[in-house]
Protein backbone atom coordinates (compact mmCIF):
# COMPACT_ATOMS: atom_id res chain seq x y z
CA UNK A 1 0.00 0.00 0.00
CA UNK A 2 1.43 3.36 -0.78
CA UNK A 3 0.71 6.43 0.74
CA UNK A 4 1.41 10.35 0.70
CA UNK A 5 3.70 11.52 4.06
CA UNK A 6 5.37 14.72 4.29
CA UNK A 7 5.06 15.04 0.47
CA UNK A 8 6.84 12.29 -0.19
CA UNK A 9 5.68 8.59 -1.35
CA UNK A 10 6.41 5.73 0.49
CA UNK A 11 4.91 2.22 1.17
CA UNK A 12 3.51 1.09 4.80
CA UNK A 13 6.25 -1.10 4.99
CA UNK A 14 8.44 1.70 4.67
CA UNK A 15 6.79 3.48 7.35
CA UNK A 16 6.57 0.22 9.71
CA UNK A 17 10.22 -0.47 9.12
CA UNK A 18 10.89 3.17 10.23
CA UNK A 19 8.46 2.73 13.66
CA UNK A 20 10.20 -0.60 14.43
CA UNK A 21 13.71 0.69 14.26
CA UNK A 22 12.87 3.52 16.13
CA UNK A 23 11.36 1.58 18.75
CA UNK A 24 14.14 -0.40 18.89
CA UNK A 25 16.77 2.30 19.35
CA UNK A 26 14.27 3.22 22.12
CA UNK A 27 14.16 -0.35 23.97
CA UNK A 28 18.44 -0.26 23.60
CA UNK A 29 18.62 3.07 25.04
CA UNK A 30 16.38 2.61 28.09
CA UNK A 31 18.87 -0.78 28.61
CA UNK A 32 21.57 0.67 28.11
CA UNK A 33 20.84 3.76 30.79
CA UNK A 34 19.68 1.26 32.96
CA UNK A 35 23.53 -0.98 33.32
CA UNK A 36 25.30 2.27 33.03
CA UNK A 37 23.22 3.98 35.84
CA UNK A 38 23.70 0.98 37.85
CA UNK A 39 26.97 0.62 37.33
CA UNK A 40 27.34 4.54 38.02
CA UNK A 41 25.64 3.12 41.64
CA UNK A 42 27.91 0.90 42.06
CA UNK A 43 30.82 3.07 41.38
CA UNK A 44 29.24 5.57 44.26
CA UNK A 45 29.10 2.77 46.41
CA UNK A 46 32.80 2.44 47.18
CA UNK A 47 32.26 5.87 48.96
CA UNK A 48 30.16 4.49 51.67
CA UNK A 49 26.35 2.91 52.57
CA UNK A 50 22.84 3.76 50.54
CA UNK A 51 23.22 6.94 52.65
CA UNK A 52 25.88 8.01 51.46
CA UNK A 53 25.27 6.95 48.08
CA UNK A 54 22.00 8.79 47.90
CA UNK A 55 23.61 12.01 48.88
CA UNK A 56 26.59 11.92 46.25
CA UNK A 57 23.69 11.70 43.89
CA UNK A 58 21.50 14.63 45.17
CA UNK A 59 24.65 16.59 45.08
CA UNK A 60 25.32 15.32 41.59
CA UNK A 61 21.73 15.64 40.27
CA UNK A 62 21.26 18.85 41.53
CA UNK A 63 24.52 21.14 41.50
CA UNK A 64 25.79 19.35 38.59
CA UNK A 65 22.50 18.79 36.69
CA UNK A 66 23.54 15.09 36.00
CA UNK A 67 20.39 13.13 34.91
CA UNK A 68 20.97 9.46 35.68
CA UNK A 69 18.30 8.37 33.54
CA UNK A 70 20.24 9.63 30.09
CA UNK A 71 23.72 9.35 31.41
CA UNK A 72 24.43 8.31 28.03
CA UNK A 73 23.70 11.36 26.51
CA UNK A 74 25.28 13.66 28.56
CA UNK A 75 28.57 12.01 29.77
CA UNK A 76 30.10 15.40 29.69
CA UNK A 77 28.21 16.53 32.28
CA UNK A 78 28.64 13.54 34.37
CA UNK A 79 32.43 14.12 34.37
CA UNK A 80 31.78 17.40 35.12
CA UNK A 81 30.20 16.36 38.06
CA UNK A 82 32.54 14.08 39.46
CA UNK A 83 35.31 16.42 39.05
CA UNK A 84 33.85 18.77 40.79
CA UNK A 85 32.86 16.49 43.57
CA UNK A 86 35.72 15.03 43.88
CA UNK A 87 38.72 16.30 42.30
CA UNK A 88 41.33 13.74 40.42
CA UNK A 89 39.34 11.09 42.57
CA UNK A 90 36.71 11.55 39.94
CA UNK A 91 38.74 9.56 37.63
CA UNK A 92 38.92 6.94 40.06
CA UNK A 93 35.51 7.02 39.97
CA UNK A 94 34.78 6.43 36.80
CA UNK A 95 37.72 3.87 36.24
CA UNK A 96 34.80 2.07 38.42
CA UNK A 97 32.43 2.27 36.77
CA UNK A 98 34.11 1.20 33.47
CA UNK A 99 35.44 -1.81 35.90
CA UNK A 100 31.89 -2.31 36.94
CA UNK A 101 30.35 -1.62 33.23
CA UNK A 102 33.13 -4.33 31.73
CA UNK A 103 31.74 -6.89 34.70
CA UNK A 104 28.13 -6.69 34.24
CA UNK A 105 28.72 -7.29 30.12
CA UNK A 106 31.20 -10.13 30.54
CA UNK A 107 34.07 -8.64 28.63
CA UNK A 108 37.46 -7.87 29.46
CA UNK A 109 37.82 -4.40 30.06
CA UNK A 110 41.53 -3.95 28.01
CA UNK A 111 41.67 -0.43 28.62
CA UNK A 112 38.23 0.64 26.92
CA UNK A 113 37.14 4.24 28.36
CA UNK A 114 33.43 4.47 29.61
CA UNK A 115 32.50 5.94 25.91
CA UNK A 116 34.03 2.69 23.59
CA UNK A 117 31.99 0.73 26.49
CA UNK A 118 28.59 2.07 26.14
CA UNK A 119 29.15 1.48 22.46
CA UNK A 120 30.09 -2.07 22.91
CA UNK A 121 27.08 -2.35 25.38
CA UNK A 122 24.78 -0.72 23.20
CA UNK A 123 25.46 -3.33 20.07
CA UNK A 124 25.57 -6.12 22.24
CA UNK A 125 21.86 -5.13 23.60
CA UNK A 126 20.56 -4.09 19.86
CA UNK A 127 21.98 -7.48 18.74
CA UNK A 128 20.22 -9.04 21.41
CA UNK A 129 17.04 -7.40 20.97
CA UNK A 130 16.97 -7.85 17.40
Amino acid sequence: MLFVKDSQVISQSEDVRAVSVSSLESKVQQSVNKIVRESVLSGLSHFGNKNVVDSLLYILELEHSVNLHNLTFDLPSFRSGINAMFGTGGYILEERVCDELSRRMGVDRNGRNLETLINLLEDKTRERLE
